[in-house]
This record gives structure tokens, C-alpha cells and sequence, in this order.
């Protein structure tokens, strides 16, 4: 679908391929949902540029800016739901003094948001129905970076209280989706970096509008890198849990290996087919069974006054 939105009276109609063509695009919002590979070439005539310049980049979460002629091309990403590196939808920026066209495969709700501040702008120019738009993105990213906080700390204390497969896997998965979270973030914020010292964006308060788009993304790197740090201490203390109870384990089995080993040892001995002291002797059972008792019991009690077990 192919929409036009007047920057200065918010009128907006749908436009077909034909209309593109003819359409006047100075102080307009082109905006491509979901676009067929017809529309995409059809826009580029009408611009002046190379149809190649619109293919959505196949990594998802990879952004940046191209300066063509006169015009600024952005690629962006917004997160549909909770965040996932399958779900990251790209965007599309075309920034010009004059107009601003953006190409996206879904409408997420940070568009949908950036759509209702643009209607409420008055004075909007096509810099800042970019700035309104990348801001609902920005924002989105603080609600997942809540998501992530709250989903660490369930993770973390299901460690404390259960040390299984299935916590060290949820572990590792939050750990990765933050690291390539990361990675977004950093794209866009290089992204943001040269579009605010570009002439695309005016001197004065416009510049500051972009200076604070570019704090709150340095803002999100630094959550984002902690909660990473936070993990792996995480991990370590799963690990350090474990490695506790497997020698809590293994020191239990090895008492009872010394506790058992003097009766096993005299049972040994009597088992030979050769003379031993008290062999014939009537008692001599009862004597053997009483003797590994009470050796065994010696060094229980021996252990226990050591708090070896």
C-alpha cells in the first residue's frame, strides 16, 4: 500500500501506481507498507536514484545511512513484540530537505505512535517526522530492555532455587538476544551519530532533538551491557552451585568409602584360606561383626567431630 500524507495539513490519501508517477512530493510523507518490487522502482524514477538502493539489507538488525545527491537513506530497525533477531522489522528512511518517504515491511505500534505525534505537530518538517518516528522506536526499546530486566531476574532466582538443565538454557538464550540487542544498538546509534552532522538536520533546536536521541540509545547500550555482565555473573554463580553440590556429593560417597573400607578390610582378611587368630573360635563371628561396628563407628564419630561430614 502505497499512502501520501500532506506534512502541513495531515490530509493523507492512497495513491496507485499511477498517482506515484505524477504526485508532487514537496512537503509530502510518502509512505511504502509493505512494497512490491514494482512500487520500489517506480519510487526510484520518481527520485532519481538506483532501485538497488531500496533492498532491505539482509541482516535485520544491521542500520546505517547513505548520502545520495540530495537525499539521506536510513536503515532502521523496530522491534515487533519482544524482542527477537527473527521479529526485528526494517525500516526505511528517505530524508530530503523538501520530503520524507519511509519503506517498511509491517506497521509496528512505534509508527503507529510516530503517525499520531506527527498529526499533532504543527510545525513538522520531513527531519522531524523522522525525529518523531525514531523516537516511538527508541522508546519501544526501553520497554523490552523492562521485559529483559524482569525475565533476568525470574531466571536468576529460579537458579537459587533449582539447578537444572532448563535454567541454564533460559540463561544462555536471554544472554544472546541481549548480545545481538546490543549489536542493533550500536548500528543505530553510528546512524543517529551522522545523521545529526549531516545538513540534513538544521542547526539549533533540531540538532538537539537528534543530540537526544543519540543519549537515550547511549543510555540503552550501557542497560543492556550490564545486564550482559549481570548474566554472566549469573552463570558463574549457577556453575559455582552446581560445582558446591557435586563435592558435597562426592565428599559424602568418600566418607562412606573410608568409613566402610576398615570392616571390608578385616572381612577380607578372614576370608582367606589360611590360619588366623580366633578362626576357631566360637564367637569369632560375633567378635569380627562387633569389631567393624565399632571401628566404623570410631571413624563416623571421628569425621563428625572434624564437621567433615
Amino acid at each position: 500500500m502505497i499512502s501520501i500524507t500532506d506534512l502541513k495539513t495531515k490530509k493523507r490519501s492512497i495513491l496507485n501506481k499511477d498517482e506515484l508517477k505524477k504526485v508532487e512530493l514537496k512537503g509530502m510523507w510518502l509512505d511504502f507498507l509493505d512494497p512490491s518490487s514494482s512500487d520500489i522502482k517506480n519510487l526510484a524514477e520518481k527520485i532519481g536514484v538506483d532501485a538497488s538502493v531500496f533492498q532491505t539489507v539482509e541482516i535485520r538488525t544491521y542500520s546505517t545511512v547513505t548520502f545520495i545527491k540530495n537525499l539521506c537513506v536510513i536503515y532502521f530497525s523496530s522491534l515487533t513484540k519482544s524482542y527477537d533477531s527473527k521479529k526485528v522489522s526494517p525500516f526505511i528512511f528517505v530524508l530530503s530537505p523538501d520530503f520524507m518517504v519511509t519503506i517498511r515491511k509491517e506497521d509496528t505500534m512505534p509508527m503507529k505512535l510516530g503517525k499520531e505525534r506527527i498529526e499533532k505537530d504543527t510545525n513538522i518538517k520531513p527531519y522531524s517526522a523522522v525525529y518523531h518516528i525514531m523516537d516511538e522506536i527508541l522508546s519501544d526499546y526501553f520497554n523490552y530492555l523492562e521485559q529483559a530486566e524482569n525475565k533476568g531476574t525470574a531466571v536468576e532466582k529460579e537458579i537459587l532455587n533449582r539447578t537444572d538443565d532448563n535454567a541454564l538454557k533460559d540463561l544462555f538464550k536471554l544472554k544472546s538476544e541481549l548480545i545481538v540487542f546490543n549489536k542493533l544498538l550500536w548500528y543505530e546509534r553510528g546512524v543517529i551519530a551522522s545523521l545529526k552532522k549531516s545538513s540534513f538536520i538544521p542547526k539549533g533546536g533540531a540538532k538537539e532533538l537528534f543530540d537526544g536521541l543519540h543519549d537515550d540509545i547511549a543510555r540503552q547500550i550501557d542497560i543492556v551491557e550490564t545486564f550482559i555482565e549481570t548474566l554472566s555473573d549469573s552463570m558463574d554463580a549457577y556453575l559455582s552451585i552446581v560445582s558446591n553440590k557435586t563435592n558435597a556429593i562426592v565428599k559424602i560417597l568418600t566418607s562412606i568409602t573410608i568409613i566402610l573400607f576398615v570392616p571390608t578390610i578385616i572381612g577380607t582378611f578372614y576370608g582367606m584360606n589360611v590360619n588366623l587368630p580366633f578362626q576357631q573360635d566360637a564367637n569369632a563371628f560375633y567378635f569380627l561383626i562387633s569389631s567393624s561396628f565399632l571401628l566404623a563407628a570410631g571413624i563416623l564419630a571421628y569425621f563428625r567431630h572434624k564437621k567433615w561430614i
